[in-house]
């Protein structure tokens, strides 16, 4: 069926229009699209949430949803209202909102759609490079030379394989598209290669598992370690995923201890859906720099009174090897040793302000009853603040085993931070290393340069002199006789060098007749291709008959026009918007 109003007001962003006509939702045109899409495809957010109750979850005739139009169109804002209704739909073709956001390089785009990782095709599709069933997003990004999205989708990706068995790296080496030039490209993208590393030999990668819905870039970059990332996007913090995950957790249960530090103070104490805590989280894969930093939520219990204790107690008793026993046991004596200093400040904050002496704490303190929050903030402010003195002082004064736990904790967490920092110096080493040498090369290039410009400037003279030359000659021509210094003639000499100028000036006349000749014709050609382009139609023909063509012929034709019909899209925008804003000016100025 043709297009309905409601239809054309989406395409127009006619919230209004859209809300009077809503009766028509669910109809689709020829090709399967709803109003719904076409809004998506354009833009229109104000739209999108209108129809969205109507019209979510339908599919084209090709399987598109209005996910994918946005995510092919590059509309990062309709993404964020389409993706907890359409996220993980798949075409005909198996390609996801994610993976037609990277084939067209909408890195913003691809960056809210990361839920959809880790899915795969079920059938071939061509476009320049040959993606067969089982392709990824990576696979579709490492093809295209998208590095960006690459660093994206590695830790999700990395390591699946197409049913041929080749990772995203054999597509970076192997199967090299460029989308610009529409050409293979022969050496590959060794930069993604490197990226890579080495996936395509190895069996036994670690690959992270796939984002849920609510998945911020700040949990991203909590799960790579990124903490520039982090810093970039730290106003996200406070926001939880479907299993209500923080960005704290993820970074805890991945060891990154420098984005742990970084989001303690705006996300601590934060539980997830089955009540666990960053610390909790922490202890179950043995982050030991990462429960340092989390003591503060020692104390707190999931709904049916599980612990942090109760996490490295079990952990420890599953260990089948050595090393994780050893781990396992730190992480537990790391409790055990700040429950202790907890139990022991308490008591002297009670006997410093009360008489009678208090029952003892328990040897473990794995109570859950919350304590006073003078005790709270003083016992944090002895952790995190190792040299202030006048604590060490009355730690010193009372002799208690507490205070001498604290200081070897805080001394051995200094040399675990002062561990971090001697990496971080190597690292700026290196790069500091490398800047040299690229300043090196960069010296050695400028030094071949200026020699380049002495020979040229060396021709030049040598040019001149000739060309003074030839002007004498030509000044003297009319000179009888001359001489040289010895009073001999010099006829023979001057003839000579004549002549040969006079060759050098036929050979320079012949070249540059036949680049004229060579210019004449390219501009009789694209005068002839100008005539065309005038005399011809503006509107191109439909396209009607398809006899002859092959299967990847029709699917570069079908390439073709959903990219010509983007750019439609975004003329027609821009035209509408330039009418819209001259009509305006016409009637303020009536």
């Amino acid at each position: 069926m043709p297009e309905t109003t409601l239809m054309r007001a989406a395409k127009a962003g006619d919230t209004l229009g859209v809300r009077q006509r809503i009766g028509q939702a669910g109809e689709k045109e020829n090709y399967g699209e709803t109003a719904l899409m076409k809004a998506a495809a354009r833009g229109h957010a104000d739209c999108i949430e209108v129809l969205l109750p109507k019209e979510a979850r339908l599919q084209d005739n090709i399987g598109w949803t209005a996910l994918m139009w946005a995510a092919i169109c590059g509309r990062a804002s309709c993404i964020e209202l389409l993706l907890p209704h359409e996220a993980r739909i798949q075409a005909k073709s198996g390609w996801t909102a994610l993976m037609w956001a990277t084939k067209y390089g909408r890195t913003d785009c691809v960056e809210l759609l990361l839920v959809e990782a880790a899915m795969q095709t079920v059938k071939e599709y061509t476009w320049g490079a040959t993606f067969p069933p089982g392709c990824t997003a990576l696979m579709v990004a490492a093809s295209l030379g998208r590095t960006d999205i690459v660093r994206l989708l590695r830790p999700y990706e990395l390591g699946l394989r197409d049913v041929y068995g080749h990772t995203a790296s054999w597509y970076a080496l192997n199967n090299a598209w460029n989308p610009a030039t529409k050409r293979a490209v022969a050496q590959g993208y060794p930069e993604i290669v490197a990226l890579l590393g080495n996936e395509e030999k190895s069996r036994a990668i670690r690959r992270l598992q796939r984002p849920t819905l609510g998945f911020t870039l700040l949990m991203h970059a909590a799960i790579i370690g990124d903490l520039h990332l982090a810093r970039t996007h730290i106003l996200e913090s406070g926001r939880r995923d479907e299993q209500g995950m923080t960005a704290l957790m993820w970074a805890a249960c991945e060891g990154h201890s420098n984005v742990v530090e970084l989001l303690r103070e705006r996300e601590g104490g934060l539980v997830d859906s089955s009540g666990w805590t960053a610390l909790m989280h922490a202890t179950k894969y043995g982050r030991l720099h990462c429960m340092r930093v989390l003591l503060d939520e020692l104390n707190l219990a999931t709904p049916d009174g599980l612990t942090a204790f109760d996490i490295a107690r079990s952990t420890k008793e599953r260990c089948t090897s050595d090393s994780m026993r050893l781990l396992r046991s730190d992480c537990l004596a790391l409790l055990e040793e700040h429950a202790g200093i907890r139990a022991s400040l308490s008591q002297m904050l009670e006997n410093s302000t009360d008489d009678e002496p208090e029952p003892a704490v328990s040897e473990h303190a794995t109570s859950v009853e919350p304590e006073p929050l003078v005790l709270y903030n003083f016992s944090t402010g002895v952790r995190d603040s190792v040299g202030n003195s006048h604590t060490l002082t009355n730690l010193s004064q009372k002799k208690s085993d507490g205070g001498l736990s604290l200081l070897q904790s805080q001394v051995q967490s200094l040399e675990d931070q002062l561990l971090e920092k001697s990496a971080e110096l190597e690292q700026v080493r290196a790069s500091l290393s490398n800047e040299q040498t690229r300043i090196t090369a960069l010296q050695t290039e400028l030094a071949a340069e200026r020699e380049r410009l002495s020979l040229s400037l060396g021709e030049n003279i040598e040019l001149r002199k000739k060309l003074d030359e030839h002007e004498a000659l030509q000044s003297s021509a009319s000179s009888p006789q001359r001489v040289d210094s010895q009073g001999s003639p010099r006829f023979p000499y001057d003839l000579l060098l004549v002549s040969d100028c006079i060759e050098e000036i036929i050979q320079q006349h012949k070249a540059d007749k036949a680049r004229y000749e060579r210019f004449e014709e390219e501009l009789g050609d694209l005068e002839q291709r100008i005539r065309v382009v005038e005399d011809g139609p503006r509107i191109p023909p439909v396209l009607a008959d398809f006899t002859g063509y092959t299967l990847e012929e029709l699917d570069e034709v079908h390439e073709s026009l959903l990219q010509s019909l983007s750019n439609l899209l975004a003329a027609h925008d821009r035209m509408t918007r330039a009418a819209a804003q001259a009509r305006t000016e016409e009637l303020k100025g009536e």
